[in-house]
């Protein structure tokens, strides 16, 4: 099954005022219970279901959250230029700046879970959309993609890309999200891995 509030996207475009973050304040937020996600305004989401597991992804008027499950496990990706509020029951196992993870990582063997982020600034940001993009024609890739409002009319806007690519027992997710006002971005990759049944 696969469904995007799209409609629901363009009223909350448009009405969007512009917020200036920077690619210092990304924070990453990973937990096994079920992180109140909804606090960080969901913009636009998909979910489909491949080998008994559902994968939800979405952009975030802060940044974007993936989450992953099936009937052993469920483990909740989010990305935020804010910070959020949980409780024991999200069962967070990591919750850091991108600035505080060593070397822009975070493995759980115990989860089956990676994510690794790079900043990437001037020319750079632009080749790595161009990459990005091409897997939009792969068939077993799903993607969102928005822009927000600039800073003036006339002004770059900020964007968030996120493609989720799916295999037997993997689900890959590639994100971007430009910074203009720093001619910067940062893009992250996470790789789940479950069990296939």
């Amino acid at each position: 099954m696969l469904y995007s509030v799209g409609k629901k996207l363009k009223k909350l475009s448009s009405n969007m005022e512009y917020v200036d973050q920077s690619v210092d304040s990304i924070r990453l937020y990973v937990g096994t219970g079920s992180p109140n996600i909804s606090q960080f305004k969901i913009l636009k989401e998909v979910v489909f279901e491949i080998s008994n597991t559902t994968i939800n992804f979405g952009i975030l008027g802060t940044s974007h959250y993936v989450k992953v499950s099936n009937q052993d496990k469920s483990l909740t990706e989010i990305c935020a230029c804010v910070e959020g509020e949980f409780t024991p029951e999200d069962n967070l196992i990591v919750e850091k700046n991108l600035h505080d993870l060593a070397n822009g990582e975070f493995t759980s063997q115990a989860h089956g879970y990676t994510f690794r982020s790079t900043i990437l600034r001037g020319k750079e940001v632009s080749g790595k959309v161009a990459r990005l993009q091409q897997l939009r024609s792969k068939k077993d890739t799903q993607y969102l993609e928005l822009a927000f409002r600039g800073k003036y009319f006339f002004s770059k806007k900020p964007m968030t890309e996120i493609y989720v690519t799916h295999s037997h027992n993997q689900i890959a997710v590639q994100t971007i999200h430009t910074y203009p006002n720093e001619r910067s971005a940062v893009f992250t990759e996470s790789i789940f891995t479950f069990e296939s049944t």
